[in-house]
């Protein structure tokens, strides 16, 4: 059953009318194949492109007809144009190992990445890519020509096509074979042969291609290992107070300022000044770089100053010490009682002076303490200092006497 007037049905198309032929549209099943019935879709024209939704449904033999089920098909023409897409990260300049794709610190190799090659019929349809050789050529940023066949380093390998699971068709495929297709598109990878001593230039390269008539280029970047960290961390509070937190960010970028491949480990390590620990990391020491950053986020246990040591690659930057302390109370909150004509203690860490303490007490116009042999007074009212005043120092456990009065 091929349609009953839906337009993308039995092979129609809404722009270029009937493009395909269903052979045998009233098809049964036989004993021999009992769960299966294959359809041949046949294309009569060449010049018939676009998508056609070819729809099938069982009819029983009682004549119960099941529910339709459906399959859109791209009827294609020769491909008259391709492109490459851009690769999705940067390349590294040098060979680095693969470390995996499990833990924190795990990193795809970071001198290969792949890209796609479509091609497109004169319709804009996706269309299959001539079988010729492909034809590689990759310009450095002086726009020179660097051979893709060289046999030693620095170079720059282009391994086509690759299989569905991204690994090298290596001997497989040959270059004259039909191309593994992945959603429609040839692809490939870019790698960079290189060693640490004999590192490629970073910059802007282009890939082209040409295959058959068609060609086609894509830009992408070859960028250097860590040779820069710099380091921020957020509160800049002078002090962080204990049981506070400090998130410290460092931003990796190599010899040109350029931040380095995402994925780029990063490892960070907390370094009290003293023999008790200042701060405990809540995330993981190792990191990997996304846009050249990479943070962790510190808890302050104990009172003192400690640095944050960041290292990548050969690299190691350290941030300035950063000091932990209690929190500050509001000066009228050391006094166990704040209450006028009243007895009351300094309860504060470190001493401070009548003069600055009585400003700070509602209600209060003077403070005295006992000296052993007489009382000192410290008073103010309405703005006048008070006749035998004497500012004096409140040490941590001071008595006093406040008074409203004269």
């Amino acid at each position: 059953d091929i349609g009953d007037g839906d337009p993308t049905s039995d092979c129609m198309s809404a722009v270029a009318g009937r493009i395909c032929e269903i052979e045998d549209p009233l098809t049964k099943l036989t004993a021999s194949n009992a769960d299966k019935i294959r359809l041949t879709v046949a294309h009569p024209g060449a010049n018939k492109t676009g998508t056609s939704r070819v729809s099938v449904s069982v009819i029983s033999s009682d004549g119960v007809q099941l529910p339709r089920a459906s399959v859109d098909l791209i009827f294609a023409g020769a491909a008259t144009s391709m492109s490459i897409g851009r690769p999705a990260t940067a390349i590294l300049n040098e060979d680095t190992p693969d470390r995996g794709t499990t833990g924190a610190a795990a990193v795809d190799n970071q001198d290969r990445v792949t890209v796609k090659v479509t091609g497109s019929d004169a319709n804009s349809n996706t269309a299959t890519l001539p079988t010729e050789r492909y034809r590689w050529t990759v310009k450095g940023p002086d726009d020179k020509t660097i051979a893709t066949e060289a046999t030693t380093a620095p170079r720059i390998r282009v391994d086509w096509p690759l299989r569905r699971d991204g690994r090298d068709a290596g001997s497989d495929i040959g270059p004259n074979d039909p191309p593994d297709l992945l959603d429609g598109a040839v692809q490939a990878a870019i790698n960079v042969d290189a060693p640490a001593t004999n590192k490629l230039a970073t910059g802007e390269y282009t890939l082209e291609l040409r295959v058959g008539t068609l060609t086609a280029e894509q830009t992408f970047r070859v960028i250097g290992g860590p040779d820069s960290i710099s380091l921020e961390r957020s509160p800049t509070d002078t002090i962080i107070t204990l049981n506070g937190q400090v998130t410290v960010t460092a931003t990796v970028t190599d010899a040109d300022g350029t931040p380095v491949a995402d994925g780029t480990r990063v490892s960070f390590s907390e370094r009290s000044i003293g023999e008790s620990p200042v701060f405990i990391l809540l995330s993981p020491a190792n990191q990997t770089t996304d846009a050249g950053e990479a943070s962790v986020t510190l808890f302050a246990v104990g009172t003192g100053s400690a640095f944050v040591q960041v290292e990548s690659g050969p690299i190691i930057n350290v941030t300035s010490p950063i000091p932990v302390g209690r929190a500050t109370r509001p000066l009228a909150e050391r006094f166990a009682s704040t209450r006028p004509n009243n007895y009351t203690s300094y309860t504060g860490d470190s001493p401070v002076r009548a003069s600055t303490a009585l400003p700070t007490l509602e209600g209060v116009s003077t403070i005295q303490i006992w000296s052993g042999d007489r009382w000192i007074r410290y008073g103010v009212v309405e703005g006048r200092l008070l006749p035998r005043s004497e500012d004096f120092a409140i040490e941590q456990g001071a008595v006093l006497w406040l008074t409203n009065g004269s």
